[in-house]
């Protein structure tokens, strides 16, 4: 029988957990209701089920880029942060990593850029999410959706907000034009990826870079196979 004291530690314990999820279901309504009133809940859900077809068509297509997705169980996290204007959001994927002898999952960034009327996606970096975090949990066990959702509202979508408790976009810059795609002013530094093309605002410099990451997905299949195209 447990005493008095482990009582009161597991009652402790369990109110502490509740305020917990608590706070963190508000942290993601908050962050769903900033960004439907940003883009408009039908085009929200739209641009959400797009990234789901895309990994997909790149996972049965065997996409090098996309070989995890193919190995492993996954799924999209259902939610996506946007941009003021609406032409940025950051989103992230979830990975079930399910062979013997892991003891981690993993969250990757997905970007999506708003470029010339179309939707692209892709990735970013990743974060590897120890199994060891969440107490009582097997490490044999992959983690579930709840878990990593937890996870990902601080690791990935913490940056979302600034101190005021506005979209920080100095966040989305730091993603979408910060190291890795290059230097705007310094462009012939680059010029083994540019090979001559020069650019004269921001905006079209990381644009063109952001379609050859796209891009860049197709260079990386077998192209020996045909195309599995969606149902």
């Amino acid at each position: 029988m447990l005493n008095r004291d482990k009582i009161f530690v597991l009652i402790t314990s369990i109110i502490l957990n509740a305020c917990v999820n608590t706070s963190k279901d508000k942290q993601t309504t908050n962050y769903f209701t900033i960004s439907k009133n940003i883009i408009g809940e039908n085009t929200y859900h739209k641009i959400l089920n797009q990234i789901t077809d895309s990994i997909h068509f790149y996972t049965i297509n065997k996409f090098n880029n996309y070989s995890a997705e193919y190995l492993y169980d996954y799924k999209v996290d259902s939610l996506l942060c946007f941009n003021n204007n609406g032409d940025r959001f950051i989103g992230c994927r979830h990975l079930y990593v399910n062979t013997p002898g892991a003891i981690a999952d993993d969250l990757q960034y997905i970007l999506g850029e708003k470029i010339n009327n179309n939707w692209y996606i892709f990735k970013s970096a990743s974060i590897s999410v120890p199994r060891s975090m969440f107490e009582g949990h097997p490490e044999n066990k992959p983690l579930s959706y709840s878990q990593l959702h937890h996870i990902a509202l601080k690791e990935v979508y913490g940056g979302y907000l600034n101190a005021k408790n506005e979209i920080n976009e100095d966040w989305f810059t730091s993603l979408f034009e910060g190291p890795g795609w290059g230097d705007f002013n310094d462009q012939s530094a680059f010029d083994w990826f540019l090979k001559g093309k020069r650019f004269k605002t921001k905006k079209e410099y990381y644009e063109f870079v952001h379609m050859e990451k796209v891009r860049n997905n197709w260079l990386q299949r077998d192209t020996t196979q045909p195309i599995i195209p969606l149902n």
